[in-house]
């Protein structure tokens, strides 16, 4: 190696360093707002498919096991049984759930670049902060996000989709006009199949970004027309169909006892238990990238018009088919999950709008141009004061009303006189509401924490995610960031030369802080690892005794190895399989008969205290459970039981404001079969 080459090399070096450092803040950063919390949400269910094809004579006895219509459709099950067996279940959860986040971003980050391409590192790095920090929600319940932190298969799923449209957008193969060849459509086919197997529900952006960019308008309109009849004579025939719980045709229908079920006890298919806040969160991703449309062209253009076909019809499906129709498969497909695109495009649209408008102040600040750009800052930034209102009321509607009437009327050939004053006054106040809607969320949480038992827990970097508050400095560095190719930034952001340092501090505070499990979320993942130490408790009970244990998830599998009896999460999958959805239903009224109305949680077996007249009802049913499992302070002193010491303390948060937080550190264990009082007829 020649000397020149040796003394380029730290300049080279130097430059790649730069190069890459915007890409490894914005991953480090992502990962620092998604801090691994454990098996929680639809992990535990995932989990449970695990431990139940590993014990099926015992945890695989649980109803939710028992009565599977959901598993089969995902090799995920599979693939973490696969990785359990390999490294441990725990660590195969949490391998999998970041292995899932390092793709998502990647995948991001590939179709972001395939949008705007001449858009430099850093921009693009705040565009896709901005996009993932902002509001993740979609559809119902406001309880399901786009690139989750947890072991499931949507994030893997919605990763893959996201590499198929950035393939469709391929500026050097794809040029407007040119066609695709056909390592492209192999690659993309590949990539929307490998997504099906893992997710078939989160496939459909994909498959309309094809439809819509890979065939002529007149083949285009061929396909959508012939989807659209065949989806019409299917609802048309289950419309007139007979109903029954032993009909399993292509148009078969929710029978009366089933579709009772799902509406007394809710369910995120049906879209007509969605709230209001739900529906604005809609209308305004929507809207969103409606009114940004006009700032793209060419194949992004035609990809925002397929994200916004494919939601639109997903949503009318969803409703046609589940709340007018009752079709049982169509409910099951719940075709409103196309919405994760939208929720991921909206804000890209939105962040796009304000560089545009911010390179039009520069200008045409002059009149007559003046007022109008002046009017669309105030619609801006209504349009962003609805964003964070999402959260809080479905009177982000109405804003959302009042910022597209601005933004129409300064888009109009209309003259328009708006002074300076009057325009920053309205930006001020537009501003201090969205300060105050961050600082009361922030409010909020650090109420109820300030109440936490254990004091460290009220300064670890989960309760800040919780908070709101890092979110929200990520999204003011994002903005900053994604409008540096504006001069006015330009001249003032010189971030060149501190940036690899930069990169290299937050990527190793990132894996400081990437597991923030609680204590007894530790324990309780490391149980999976190692046989149980609790079998003192059973006393010789059978593999299958069922487990009735109060607030429960994951604690009757993992740590007495036992089908759990009832549950909120039995019954997460109940639209998927009639019988499942009865048994729970069954279990659930007959909780309700001993609960106290306030006590008792939608989609929730729950008791609030366990005595002697609770337990005689509950054992002494045909079907009830084999052992009863409660915190110490919630069984009456005339219970005989065994107690269960936890390896850590568990904290429940307050049911009502300003409530203690539940501390448990031992259970009591009651067994219905052994006890004189509580045994069962046979």
């Amino acid at each position: 190696m020649s000397p020149q080459v040796l003394s380029s090399l730290p300049s080279r070096m130097l430059d790649r360093a730069n190069a890459w450092s915007p890409f490894v803040i914005a991953l480090s950063v992502f990962l620092l707002l998604r801090p691994y919390d454990g098996i929680v949400h639809d992990a535990r269910l995932y989990v449970g498919y695990v431990l139940a094809a590993w014990d099926p004579q015992g945890v695989g006895q649980d109803i939710v096991f028992v009565h599977d219509g959901q598993s089969g459709y995902s090799i995920y099950p599979a693939l973490l049984n696969l990785v359990g067996r390999t490294i441990g279940l725990a660590k195969g959860a949490m391998v999998l759930s970041m292995t899932a986040l390092l793709l998502w971003f990647s995948a991001a980050w590939r179709l972001v670049w395939a949008m705007f391409p001449a858009m430099g590192t850093t921009v693009r790095a705040g565009l896709l902060l901005w996009a993932t920090s902002l509001h993740t929600l979609y559809g119902g319940a406001s309880t399901i996000h786009f690139a989750e932190n947890f072991a499931a298969p949507r994030p893997m799923a919605e990763a893959l989709v996201l590499l198929a449209m950035a393939e469709l957008l391929q500026p050097k193969l794809a040029r407007q006009g040119a066609s695709y060849s056909l390592r492209q459509l192999g690659v993309v086919g590949l990539l929307i199949a490998l997504a099906a197997a893992i997710h078939p529900l989160m496939i459909v952006p994909g498959l309309a970004a094809f439809v819509w960019l890979v065939p002529t308008a007149r083949w285009r309109a061929l396909l959508a027309g012939s989807g659209a009849v065949v989806l019409a004579l299917v609802l048309c025939v289950s419309g007139f169909s007979p109903q029954g719980p032993d009909t399993g045709s292509l148009f078969a229908t929710f029978d009366a006892v089933w579709l009772e079920i799902l509406v007394r006890r809710g369910s995120i298919a049906l879209l007509s238990q969605w709230s209001g806040v739900d529906w604005a969160r809609i209308a305004l991703q929507f809207a969103t990238l409606l009114l940004a449309r006009p700032t793209v062209s060419g194949r992004v253009r035609a990809l925002w018009d397929a994200t916004l076909v494919a939601g639109v019809a997903g949503v009318l499906l969803s409703w046609l088919a589940t709340d007018v129709i009752h079709h049982r498969l169509l409910t099951q497909i719940q075709p409103w999950r196309v919405l994760w695109a939208v929720a991921f495009m909206a804000p890209i649209a939105l962040l796009m709008q304000f560089r545009g408008l911010w390179e039009r102040s520069i200008t045409s600040a002059r009149p007559p141009e003046g007022g109008p750009i002046r009017l669309e800052r105030l619609a801006m930034a209504l349009l962003l004061l609805a964003w964070f209102m999402l959260e809080v009321s479905g009177a982000a509607l109405w804003v959302l009303v009042g910022a597209a009437m601005l933004l129409g009327v300064a888009r109009s050939n209309l003259s328009i006189a708006l002074g300076d004053r009057t325009v920053r006054v309205g930006l001020g106040l537009i501003g201090m509401l969205v300060v105050l809607l961050i600082v009361l969320r922030a409010f909020v949480v650090w109420e109820v924490y300030a109440s936490h038992p254990d004091a460290l827990s009220r300064w670890v970097w989960r309760t800040w995610v919780t908070s709101g508050l890092p979110n929200a400095a990520v999204l003011i560095v994002a903005l900053l960031a994604a409008c540096i190719g504006a001069r006015p930034v330009r001249a003032v952001v010189r971030m060149a030369k501190p940036m690899p340092a930069l990169a290299v501090m937050v990527a190793v505070l990132c894996v400081l802080a990437l597991d923030q499990r609680t204590m007894y979320a530790k324990w309780l993942d490391a149980q999976t690892e190692r046989p149980s130490t609790l079998n003192h408790v059973l006393q010789n009970a059978s593999s299958s005794a069922t487990v009735f244990w109060l607030d429960a998830d994951t604690e009757p599998w993992v740590l007495l190895n036992r089908p759990a009896w009832g549950g909120g999460l039995q019954g997460t999958p109940k639209v998927f399989d009639r019988a499942l959805a009865v048994v729970w239903e069954e279990r659930a009224q007959l909780t309700d008969k001993v609960t106290h109305p306030t006590w008792a949680r939608r989609n929730d077996l729950a008791l609030e205290t366990v005595n002697a007249a609770t337990l005689r009802t509950i054992c002494d049913w045909p079907s009830g459970p084999d052992m009863v499992v409660a915190p110490l302070d919630r069984i009456g002193a005339d219970v005989p039981r065994d107690t269960m010491r936890t390896g850590a303390p568990r904290y429940l948060p307050p049911s009502v404001r300003k409530g203690p937080w539940q501390v448990i550190t031992a259970y009591g264990v009651v067994r219905c079969a052994e006890r004189a009082g509580f045994r069962r007829e046979s």
